[in-house]
């Protein structure tokens, strides 16, 4: 029986990796082993990239458009593996948060919103914030006057500073 070198190669693929990446079984059986299993998985299904970010969130970046809820299940494993999600809805992003407010330091261009939302659980969290608004700014050292030191107060407007110095 004669197989073709693309047959070959793939069964040579296949036994280098330890599991058949085209069968379901296998695929998913090797992720709940070794997460990292997932990059040789060129589609992988639903289940299998569950199973993948549920032992690791980071493992997100490995797998192509992931599912609302894939993202959501690898924030809930670690919130930081949002630096890995491309584009994250805002509910994402509130869900990364909620996990740990300095999740924002991965989030690309947060609104006033989201930016507000993560220093109303942590005040320190602006520091992680590249350009907060004044307002974040204005409540953040309103609530908690010694976080003046992560603000840069030189890009500030007059009001803004002259707030700033009544609330310190």
């Amino acid at each position: 029986m004669n197989i073709t070198e693309t047959e070959y190669l793939k069964k040579a693929k296949n036994k280098l990796i330890g599991f058949d990446i085209e069968n379901e079984e296998e695929c998913l059986a090797a992720v709940k082993k070794y997460g990292e299993s997932i990059q040789f998985i060129k589609n992988p299904s639903e289940a299998v990239c569950l199973a993948a970010v549920k032992r690791n969130g980071y493992l997100i970046q490995f797998i192509k458009n992931p599912s609302e809820e894939v993202q959501l299940a690898a924030l809930n494993q670690n919130s930081y593996s949002i630096r890995y999600i491309e584009n994250p809805s805002l509910e994402i992003q509130l869900a990364a948060l909620n996990q740990n407010s300095y999740s924002i330091q991965f989030i690309k261009n947060p609104s006033e919103g989201i930016q507000l939302e993560a220093i109303k659980t942590n005040k320190g969290s602006i520091r992680f914030i590249k350009h907060p608004t004044e307002k974040v700014i204005i409540e953040a050292v309103r609530t908690k006057p010694g976080i003046i030191k992560y603000v840069n107060i030189d890009s500030l407007s007059e009001t803004t500073k002259e707030i700033l110095v009544y609330l310190v």
